[in-house]
């Protein structure tokens, strides 16, 4: 059995736009826990309730709704290009995504 080195992609095969969303999506889940963990589900603190539930609002729809989903799409493509490199070098992609998925689940 052939082993893939660990080592990073070269910044020449990187598709740049993947690593924009990435990071937006990362950005966007950072901001969304920021304000979960200090309003703990009272209106935010020193706003008027109006405009508390209308910033609350703009952050579920902007930031909460599409970050995650954002970000578990960017997690199995991530997964797919996994899959096309490891079908390259190795005879068995589906035990190397079995074995892959226990060690992500433990």
């Amino acid at each position: 059995m052939h082993t893939i080195p660990a080592t990073p992609v070269d910044p020449g095969r990187r598709t740049p736009i993947i690593d924009v969303l990435r990071g937006w999506a990362l950005l966007s889940v950072v901001l969304v826990n920021f304000a979960i963990f200090f309003s703990y589900g009272t209106p935010w603190p020193g706003i008027h309730d109006l405009r508390s539930s209308v910033l609350q609002s703009i952050v579920t729809i902007v930031f909460q709704a599409k970050g995650w989903t954002m970000l578990a799409f960017l997690f199995g493509y991530g997964f797919s290009v996994l899959m096309q490199k490891v079908k390259a070098t190795r005879k068995h992609p589906y035990l190397f995504f079995s074995w892959r998925m226990a060690l992500l689940l433990t």
